[in-house]
């Protein structure tokens, strides 16, 4: 059954829930192909003061995906074409949550041409594209 969801630009209140969705999904699909050392640097990446700074000052922008009353998805950016992180809820994953974070960025999708960076697991191994 699809869930209705909702993208917006996240709210300042938004941080905590984003980034704990992130380590959450993080550690049940991505964690095992990383060193313990791997994944401690990406706790201490999503926990940093520093990003949290720069989310505030509106230089590390994140879309969050709401449906059900709470975050069920969540993309950061850098540099507005940088993709930082992408995680959707595992409950809410294949209902497209994932493409329309993606496409929800000032309208503008990968398709419409726009170019976008993207470290870690390819996007089509995830089921994205």
């Amino acid at each position: 059954m699809e869930t209705s969801y909702q993208i917006r630009s996240a709210y300042r209140d938004d941080w905590q829930d984003a980034m704990g969705l992130a380590w959450k999904t993080f550690l049940r699909f991505e964690a095992d192909v990383y060193t313990a050392e791997g994944v401690k640097n990406f706790e201490n990446f999503i926990t940093d003061s520093t990003l949290y700074r720069m989310f505030i000052m509106g230089a590390y922008q994140m879309f969050v995906a709401v449906a059900d009353g709470g975050i069920v998805g969540m993309i950061t950016l850098r540099d507005s074409q940088h993709i930082s992180l992408l995680f959707v809820d595992e409950r809410y994953h294949r209902q497209g949550i994932g493409r329309a974070l993606l496409g929800g960025r000032n309208g503008a999708s990968p398709g419409d041409g726009e170019r976008f960076a993207l470290r870690g697991r390819v996007l089509s191994q995830a089921g994205l594209l």
